[in-house]
């Protein structure tokens, strides 16, 4: 298990050349949101005392991405003297997630603007704001046919083409439907619409996910459970919705990602009461009616394996104050099966 120790943040600004350049040494605050309501990640980051070339760059519109890296870089573990100057390999996936360390990518994305401001201290901020997908879900549309049996899976194909250039790839999907449509179909609307149709039809959500156009089913999830817990980094106690699911709030982890699944003990969970609470004035007995059989109904939301599917996540973070936490909503994993992250590919 990891160590949350030593906080680590590496912003990663690209240009139009494809350059990068890394930020990390400074005052960052930043607010990271990712739902399966949304077609993309949206963050509003704020960065402290920037040089002033690199200021100017920014607001000049010269950096075109923006690449947020954060986590915990945990305490160096004890190696043998034999160990010293070995080479240790690490896959891909593991980077930033072995010996101690837990650090990993948590949003990348287009910038769309930024400014300045002046805080009451002498300190100038600048505000960047970035989408995943911007530009994609934007300005690609589509213009062309399929025949008469075409499957939903042309569809997402077609679509994915004309994401291309964008810089969209393929990323995780479930299988789609063999079903046939026996007329064809003219397609003259933006990509996003179209997306929004076949996922309809697979019973999905769609996202673009760091660059990768993503549609998970309704009935998957994509990743093994991250065990919860106050030694993991579980903040308070987590509490279940009135209207559906549970919210959790726990120190970054980049392991935890949208569409993933969380552990969460049965007994760590309470009541959420505070919107009945607040209905009105009604009679104690009423009262309490409510609350039994609301009580009941949360019951139905809850997972009996304590096994949760993350179903949105806000990041908040703060390089010189309090704040390193992340909050889920998450719903109980019934029946779902994990899906391969094989990429569909377009064809």
């Amino acid at each position: 298990m990891s160590v949350n120790w030593n906080r680590y943040l590496e912003l990663v600004l690209t240009d139009k050349d494809q350059q990068n350049y890394v930020l990390g040494d400074l005052k960052i605050t930043f607010t990271i949101t990712t739902d399966v309501s949304k077609p993309g990640s949206e963050a509003t980051i704020a960065l402290y005392n920037l040089a002033e070339g690199t200021r100017n760059k920014i607001l000049k519109g010269e950096f075109t991405r923006i690449k947020v890296v954060a986590g915990y870089q945990g305490i160096a573990p004890a190696v043998q003297s034999s160990e010293v100057g070995v080479a240790v390999p690490v896959s891909q996936e593991e980077t930033g997630q072995s010996r101690g360390l837990n650090y990993g990518e948590i949003f990348s994305g287009e910038i769309r603007y930024a400014t300045t401001q002046q805080e009451s201290t002498p300190d100038y901020a600048m505000i960047v704001h970035a989408v995943d997908g911007h530009r994609a879900a934007l300005t690609t549309t589509l213009k062309s046919t399929l025949a008469a049996g075409y499957r939903p899976g042309d569809v997402y194909s077609l679509t994915l083409r004309n994401f291309d250039p964008a810089g969209v790839t393929s990323g995780a999907t479930g299988t789609l439907p063999d079903t046939r449509f026996p007329r064809g179909r003219v397609f003259y609307q933006t990509a996003a619409q179209t997306m929004d149709n076949v996922a309809a039809q697979c019973r999905s959500s769609w996202q673009f996910v760091d660059g990768k156009l993503q549609m998970v089913p309704e009935e998957s999830y994509l990743s093994s459970s991250v065990v919860l817990n106050y030694q993991s980094g579980l903040i308070g106690v987590p509490s279940v919705n009135i209207d559906n699911g549970i919210t959790v709030k726990c120190l970054i982890n980049p392991n935890i990602r949208l569409h993933g699944t969380v552990e969460i003990k049965r007994s760590m969970l309470t009541q959420d009461d505070a919107a009945s609470s607040s209905q009105g004035t009604a009679a104690a007995g009423a009262n309490d009616t409510r609350k039994g059989a609301d009580s009941k109904s949360h019951a139905g939301d809850l997972s009996s394996e304590g096994v949760y599917i993350v179903k949105s996540i806000t990041y908040d973070g703060d390089t010189r104050g309090t704040n390193w936490y992340m909050t889920l909503l998450c719903i109980a994993r019934e029946n779902q099966t994990l899906i391969n992250l094989t990429p569909q590919k377009a064809t």
